[in-house]
């Protein structure tokens, strides 16, 4: 499945229903989509008490993708949503794992072989996401829709 968020909102957002464990190092592969413009905005956003912006993957106005980590400058208020930084697009198949995935993993996730892991930390499942202000769930086969 893929979740569509089709407007730039500070409402429309899904959350996983899992806290992340204490990790040293993490990898985050997902499929997405976005046809936004000027940037993409926040495909995720991971923030516990007291820091919204623990862990954020960003692209906004004209600059590059960047992962901000423990960022104190780009705050998005009492654990609110800035709708500026808001993703709009198409997000499927959001992996965490508690390591770093191999070259060889990473390729197989990206040319959907039959060897691709899901995450040990987050598996993408529909039971494991909650969906909210409108944003939707639809099929997904990213291998068949490559080809």
């Amino acid at each position: 499945f893929q979740l569509t968020f089709p407007l730039r909102t500070n409402y429309m957002y899904a959350k996983v229903k899992k806290s992340l464990p204490e990790m040293y190092a993490f990898s985050v592969c997902m499929w997405m989509k976005s046809n936004a413009s000027p940037g993409m905005g926040t495909p995720f956003s991971y923030a516990v008490p007291g820091q919204a912006n623990e862990l954020v993957l960003i692209e906004w106005g004209n600059n590059p993708m960047e992962i901000l980590i423990n960022d104190k400058v780009r705050r998005w208020g009492a654990g609110g949503f800035d709708a500026t930084q808001a993703f709009v697009g198409e997000l499927a198949h959001f992996n965490v794992w508690d390591r770093k995935l191999s070259p060889g993993e990473v390729y197989s996730l990206a040319t959907c072989s039959s060897k691709a892991l899901t995450g040990n930390v987050i598996a993408w499942a529909e039971a494991n996401i909650d969906i909210y202000g409108g944003a939707t769930k639809w099929t997904f086969e990213a291998c068949r829709q490559l080809n």
